[in-house]
């Protein structure tokens, strides 16, 4: 895999952790911060891993910026460029993907990094075979293993996953459409979203579905519109669940 594209990989995790501060848990299984090739992006994983950690933020984009500025107004930069991860990130849903495939790439690297410290041993003049045998239990015993979750789960590791996922539900909330929610993961409390298009194309309607559906799951919605009074929105939603 070439430069870009594990570029791409680190920059699409710190983009989902940004957005989805509870993929980090997914996340952690797989990875960590030495699997970052790059510099500033291993720093802001790393302050990004201690903001989870403490879980005393309120808004956690800005905690994030916060614990990068800690450690000097230079950071800026660092703070920007998470934020462009966070822009160009859609949905955490694969980010176990993005995990394994940079894992893998870390293995890569440390392959290539003890072949070539070998080569160099084994150029040696006078090397007894038992001093060959010892330098390559040393070179590859510690290789860190890339998990393959390309693999099936067995019943047990299901069963595991579903206990795990009921007694530790997500923060996401539904949007009500499971094709969306497949795709975006649901809505999160720190998102803002946008609904853009021409007039009469059915903003109001999405929103309203998406404000029904939020209300039914037992949270709070604030709902205003600039077009529609409260009666209007009110015979709207009473036709939507009629």
């Amino acid at each position: 895999m070439s430069e870009n594209n594990t570029l791409l990989l680190e920059e699409s995790i710190v983009g989902c952790l940004m957005l989805y501060p509870d993929s980090l848990q997914v996340i952690e299984s797989i990875i960590d911060c030495e699997c970052f090739s790059s510099k500033p992006l291993r720093t802001i994983y790393r302050s990004i891993v201690a903001v989870i950690n403490r879980q005393n933020w309120e808004v956690f984009v800005f905690a994030v910026e916060q614990e990068l500025l800690k450690n000097g107004d230079e950071h800026r930069q660092q703070f920007r460029l998470a934020c462009d991860c966070m822009a160009r990130t859609v949905s955490p849903l694969n980010v176990d993907r993005y995990a394994i495939a940079l894992a893998k790439q870390r293995e890569a690297r440390v392959i290539q990094f003890k072949a070539i410290e070998l080569s160099e041993f084994l150029d040696q003049p006078g090397l007894d075979i038992e001093d060959v045998r010892l330098k390559l239990e040393e070179s590859f015993s510690n290789i860190p293993q890339a998990i393959d979750r390309e693999k099936g789960k067995t019943l047990v590791e299901c069963f595991e996953d579903f206990e795990n996922k009921f007694n530790h539900p997500s923060r996401a909330i539904s949007t009500g459409l499971s094709d969306f929610d497949a795709v975006t993961g649901g809505f999160h409390p720190q998102d803002l979203i946008i609904l853009a298009g021409r007039p009469s194309m059915g903003k109001s309607l999405v929103a309203g579905h998406f404000a029904l559906a939020t209300a039914r799951q037992n949270k709070e919605v604030l709902f205003f519109s600039a077009e529609m009074d409260r009666v209007q929105l009110f015979e709207r939603f009473i036709s939507t669940v009629s």
